[in-house]
């Protein structure tokens, strides 16, 4: 089944984007963790981020900042685009400055995310 419509690309990218943002954004954790002088704790990782260098936890909270980001960033994306379902095939320029705003605000997040 063909993408019906390429309106949504751009908000459905900007959504995976924040996720590889995310994703990238757990390396320093593991290499903080890495460093510390007990190693890497498998069995107890969440623990072992209160003993990490502030560096370290500097990197935790980026990295939790950025999933919390995520989150409340796909609710909206997902809302917009489902309310906007039954717009996706109007041509009239109605609902045009909508969909450019929707792309702006998107692209602007990840960008002021990274």
């Amino acid at each position: 089944m063909a993408y019906p419509n390429s309106d949504l690309t751009i908000l459905f990218a900007t959504i995976f984007t924040t996720f590889l943002l995310w994703f990238v954004s757990l390396v320093p954790i593991r290499i903080a963790q890495s460093k510390h002088e007990e190693g890497y704790d498998n069995s107890h990782p969440r623990e072992q981020y209160s003993s990490l260098s502030k560096w370290g936890q500097r990197a935790v909270a980026a990295s939790n900042n950025t999933f919390e980001g995520l989150c409340f960033f796909s609710i909206a994306v997902f809302t917009y685009a489902f309310s906007q379902l039954s717009n996706l095939n109007d041509d009239s320029s109605k609902h045009k400055p909508v969909r450019i705003a929707a792309d702006f605000f998107c692209i602007a997040f990840v960008i002021f995310r990274v």
